[in-house]
């Protein structure tokens, strides 16, 4: 199981309460990269189809 830094958890938060959608789609790119990096590919794309509108 991969761990997710709490300070990047912290960055999307902020960037949602700020509305700032770039910052959110930022960060969350960044954790699933780090997911897919790590083996998690499954994980990846969850989050990577969250942010095109799809959903698996």
């Amino acid at each position: 199981m991969v761990e997710i830094n709490v300070e990047s958890v912290a960055m999307i938060i902020e960037g949602a309460l700020e509305g700032d959608i770039r910052k959110v789609r930022a960060y969350a790119v960044m954790i699933a990269g780090n997911l897919e990096y790590d083996g998690e590919e499954d994980s990846a794309k969850v989050i990577n189809s969250r942010l095109d509108g799809s959903y698996i």
